[in-house]
């Protein structure tokens, strides 16, 4: 059992057996982000959602979904441009992955939630070799500058994501990455010290596990790992 604050906390890979908690989050969450901006029928379960690792982090007492964040890998940059609605850098080689549908239950913002999650992706990715690591988000956002810290770079600009997009942007948008084994660990180290979490160890076959589509076994969503505070 983690406490920080007095709650306690737990990390859970989920699967599409709790789509219905995961959406019903990520509705709320960008609800009070964006309000009439958002299109909400975009945060639906859909094939990118089937054909991705869902990493989330309960309330230990209730087991309350409180912090959720979607890990995609792609091999083709086509497919990776269709979900950040940015070309792909031609001279940035696949494997790919990226970090999406970032959401947290408004009454625990501030707790580091989101923070552990990117963390815990950082070193899925960095060990089982996706050292491209992309995301997407307005300029504006009050995250970015902290991004900033972590060694993202900002790689592509443009002024908003278009028709199909989630949100409609109010700013620029900008297509931002890690790219390269030693930046993650800057940024795996970087979110270890600041939050004090001690490093987690996935193998490739534990990935697997919860990837739908590579599965090799049934996939269990009650198995959960500590968040390894200090």
């Amino acid at each position: 059992m983690i406490t920080a604050k007095g709650f306690p906390y737990r990390f859970y890979f989920l699967n599409f057996e709790n789509q219905e908690e995961i959406v019903d989050l990520r509705q709320s969450a960008y609800q009070k982000g964006y309000g009439s901006r958002l299109n909400p029928k975009k945060l639906d379960w859909n094939q990118i959602d089937q054909e991705s690792l869902h990493l989330g982090i309960r309330h230990e007492n209730n087991g309350k979904l409180l912090a959720y964040l979607r890990l995609t890998f792609f091999t083709c940059p086509i497919r990776l441009e269709a979900s950040t609605l940015f070309p792909t850098p031609p001279d940035l080689k696949p494997p790919y992955s990226l970090l999406a549908r970032a959401s947290c239950d408004p009454g625990f913002s501030g707790k580091g939630l989101h923070s552990v999650l990117r963390c815990r992706a950082l070193e899925i990715c960095l060990q089982l070799g996706f050292h491209s690591v992309f995301g997407t988000l307005e300029i504006a956002a009050e995250r970015w500058p902290s991004l900033k810290k972590l060694g993202y770079l900002d790689l592509a600009r443009k002024k908003s994501w278009g028709e199909k997009s989630l949100i409609q942007a109010e700013d620029e948008v900008c297509l931002i990455a890690l790219l390269g084994k030693n930046d993650l660990f800057f940024a795996i180290q970087a979110l270890l010290n600041k939050w004090n979490l001690r490093p987690m160890n996935f193998t490739s076959r534990e990935a697997l596990y919860f990837l739908p589509s590579l599965q090799e076994v049934p996939t269990d969503s009650a198995n959960p790992h500590n968040l390894f505070l200090r």
